[in-house]
């Protein structure tokens, strides 16, 4: 059902008449078909307030899948520091070459990199709007950040722990565990870097569509304009 478009002049129906885009304002100008009166069809301002709200509620919505996503990401990639450091390094901290005759090293590997390959590839499709570099800088910030979390913080919590009189067991991690930790995230780090890439070359796809998308709607508004001169 139309909505109903009162015609000022003759009060005439004007609801099921055709929009004719104005060309130099782009206003939806309705001829009447009557007496020829020219108006313009307006929404209605409760229509264009919880379009807005809508419009609104679906970008906090892709921003907090941002946000969840990114913290997502930052966790499974340190999660990979810890997952597969046994098969990359030595007891000493140095990196070796991991069996890849053993079926489930291969595995291990194969999917590590596999996650962390779609991990730079979504976050950079999500984080278009901003640079290259500056991806790529916070995302390394982070990671490194949450890596050595419990290094940073381990000595603040067994001050406060002692502070209080409480007998809650803290861990720190040792030298060579943090040297097995950013070991491995070196070797997963090219990955991320080429997932990043990825994402690069596909929001450009998206971008490029969208804009073929848009000059296609335009086209067909000029000639559909040049048929009704």
């Amino acid at each position: 059902m139309s909505k109903s478009h009162i015609c000022p002049s003759c009060l005439t129906e004007l609801g099921r008449v055709r929009v004719s885009p104005d060309p130099h304002y782009g206003l939806a100008v309705v001829v009447c078909t009557k007496c020829q009166q020219a108006t313009v069809r307006v929404k209605h301002p409760d229509r264009v307030f919880w379009k807005q709200f809508h419009q609104l509620r679906s970008s906090l919505v892709r921003l907090w899948l941002a946000m969840l996503f990114s913290a997502l990401s930052i966790g499974s990639l340190v999660g990979m520091a810890f997952w597969v450091q046994s098969e990359l390094t030595l007891a000493q901290g140095r990196l070796v070459m991991p069996d890849l005759a053993n079926p489930s090293v291969a595995t291990q590997l194969l999917i590590a990199g596999i996650i962390v390959l779609l991990t730079g590839c979504i976050t950079r499709a999500i984080y278009a709007h901003r640079k290259f570099i500056e991806v790529v800088g916070l995302f390394l910030l982070l990671t490194f950040f949450f890596v050595t979390i419990d290094a940073s913080f381990g000595g603040v919590m067994r001050f406060v722990r002692d502070l209080v009189g409480s007998d809650v067991t803290i861990d720190l991690p040792s030298g060579r565990e943090l040297q097995r930790r950013l070991l491995t995230l070196m070797v997963f780090i090219p990955v991320l870097l080429a997932g990043m890439g990825l994402g690069e070359l596909l929001n450009r796809m998206l971008v490029k569509g969208e804009r073929k998308r848009i000059s296609r709607i335009r086209k067909r508004l000029r000639r559909r304009q040049s048929r009704q001169d």
